[in-house]
């Protein structure tokens, strides 16, 4: 395979620069991912792992409507994403304690005699005459305050990075598989073709071409293909075809063994390590002779 194209950790200057996470805004992550958040949209907004790919992680950015609006504005609907859910508080906790309260000040009431039930007189706590004695306590000279030492507090400068994660990224659509070269399954949206696929994705329609088994002839919407990143040398890839992982803590070896694939083929052309539990939801390119 090639050896002058980009390492996966590179990072890439193309990236929208109000893109972030929701914890820290100079943070980015640089492929389409739930958590990356649009910063230059009031409130502050996932984004859609469409509009992510499109223009947020490219030179497409300076495009976006919201990037060149002049003040910050809701995000428009369709671009969208959805973040991680956010655990709800239970209704019933918040009874519970109001519940406690008001029995605790009941019984307060009742021990205090502010208010009196028959036969439980005895409970209340009533004032006696009973002289409470003096007590005397010897008096401490205070010590003189000892010099204490203020840590000196040194504040960072913060520089913008573009995360690239060190583990295994799942699998899903549009997620960069490989190193030399990379390619993304896709699957085609309304009005795609190849000739914007291959422009979107910088290679060329004979590259998508030659690495795609029973390629129809032309494109159709929700057709699932295989693109290379980035290049047009694609000479070292066999011809693949797409499967959607549908069983969710498979290993590798297990779903390779139920497709009657060679399992090393598998692992070597999706960059996975030996027993890699697979997620429902993954997408695997399957090499053909």
């Amino acid at each position: 395979m090639p050896v002058n194209e980009p390492t996966p950790n590179q990072p890439d200057c193309s990236m929208c620069p109000y893109l972030g996470v929701r914890e820290d805004k100079e943070t980015a992550i640089s492929y389409p991912a739930e958590l990356n958040c649009c910063y230059h949209s009031r409130p502050v907004s996932y984004v859609s792992f469409d509009h992510q790919r499109r223009y947020c992680l490219s030179d497409n950015y300076t495009l976006c409507s919201v990037y060149n609006q002049k003040n910050p504005a809701p995000l428009p609907r369709k671009y969208r994403g959805i973040g991680p859910e956010t655990p709800k508080l239970s209704v019933g906790l918040p009874l519970l304690a109001f519940t406690i309260v008001m029995a605790a000040g009941l019984v307060a009431s009742i021990l205090l005699g502010l208010i009196r039930l028959p036969g439980l007189e005895h409970l209340a706590f009533f004032p006696t005459s009973t002289p409470i004695p003096t007590i005397f306590y010897p008096t401490r000279t205070p010590l003189p305050p000892t010099a204490t030492r203020t840590p000196t507090r040194v504040i960072p400068t913060r520089t913008r990075m573009v995360y690239t994660p060190t583990e295994i990224a799942p699998r899903f659509l549009d997620t960069p598989i490989g190193d030399f070269p990379q390619v993304i399954i896709h699957r085609a949206l309304p009005g795609e073709s190849f000739e914007q696929l291959a422009a979107e994705y910088n290679t060329s329609i004979a590259a998508i071409k030659a690495i795609n088994f029973n390629l129809p002839a032309r494109l159709w919407e929700e057709y699932v293909l295989v693109i290379p990143l980035n290049t047009t040398q694609v000479s070292g890839l066999p011809k693949f075809s797409t499967f959607e992982v549908v069983v969710d803590s498979i290993s590798v070896e297990e779903q390779a063994q139920l497709l009657q694939v060679d399992s090393r083929s598998i692992k070597q052309f999706n960059a996975l390590p030996d027993g890699y539990f697979l997620t429902a939801g993954e997408w695997l390119l399957i090499p053909n002779k």
